[in-house]
Parts: structure tokens; C-alpha cells; sequence
């Protein structure tokens, strides 16, 4: 055996052992918590772990925001439209770069999936990404403000 293969073996036993225990401690902690994403460093081995909010349409929301969204997860008095919503909290910004262009624009057609922002926590940058597809008709923060967990970032309307 390798040198190289050794130390893969050895990385994945030492996984396989930290999977085991405190993992699973640590995941059956969080389960009826709010925490949204964890990174954990033990011996070398880092995971991260992020839990991704389904509301009943199949977008990415927080749990508390069905008060904020209709059943079907679209605003209240405005049929199908979608809600982006911050998925932690941090500083707001439209372009992933200080000067660079920006990620999406009022009435761009967007993707399912893509970025139209990101957020900034402790010097790293996370993609605020649409859960659905269609027009961008509303940014409701602007670039360079603080935002909290589960606070409307923009909209989406169909087509």
C-alpha cells in the first residue's frame, strides 16, 4: 500500500469514526432547533452540514415564514409569486465581488437555482440563490445591508 492510499484509509476511518458518535449527537441536537448550517472541525476532519427549509411549493423558506407566505408559499394578496428569503444572516450584496457586475436585476428572467446575491458572514460568502424560475420583479433590501435569518430578500413573479 501507498503512502498516499495509508493516509486516504486513515482519513476515511477517522470519518467513519466521527460519523458514529458526535455527529449524530450533534444532528439530533439540532433537530428541533432553527440552526440552518454548521461546520465542524474534530482531528483534521471537517463536515459541514446545511439543512434545507421545503415549504409546501418546494421553495427554500424558513419554517416561520408560512405567517409571511400563503399556503402554497407565494406572497399573501399576490397569487404566485415567490419569495427569496435570507438563508442566514449577514451583510447582503448583489455581485460576489466589490465592483463587479451585478448577479440579477430587477425584471431579468431568472433560474430555478440561480444566484441573485449573496450573503456575507464572517468573511465568506454564501449564494442566495431563487428557488423557482420566472421574472425578478423586486430586490426588498439593498446591496451592503445587514439582513436577518428568514427576512424577504426579493420576489419573483411567473414568466
Amino acid at each position: 500500500m501507498t503512502e498516499e492510499q495509508t493516509g486516504a484509509v486513515s482519513d476515511e476511518a477517522r470519518l467513519a469514526a466521527l460519523l458514529e458518535g458526535e455527529v449524530r449527537a450533534v444532528l439530533r441536537a439540532l433537530r428541533g432547533s432553527a440552526v440552518d448550517e454548521i461546520r465542524i472541525e474534530h482531528g483534521g476532519v471537517r463536515i459541514a452540514l446545511r439543512r434545507e427549509w421545503q415549504s409546501a411549493a418546494g421553495s427554500a423558506a424558513p419554517p416561520d415564514s408560512a405567517a409571511a407566505a400563503g399556503a402554497d408559499g407565494a406572497a399573501v394578496g399576490v397569487p404566485h409569486r415567490t419569495e427569496i428569503r435570507a438563508h442566514v444572516v449577514g451583510v447582503f450584496h448583489r455581485t460576489r465581488e466589490p465592483d463587479g457586475p451585478h448577479l440579477a436585476a430587477v425584471d431579468d428572467q431568472i433560474r430555478a437555482g440561480q444566484a441573485i446575491g449573496v450573503i456575507e458572514t464572517l468573511g465568506l460568502a454564501s449564494d442566495v440563490e431563487a428557488p423557482a424560475g420566472g421574472r425578478l420583479v423586486e430586490f426588498a433590501v439593498e446591496d451592503g445591508e445587514p439582513v436577518e435569518y428568514g427576512q424577504l430578500l426579493a420576489v419573483i413573479a411567473p414568466g
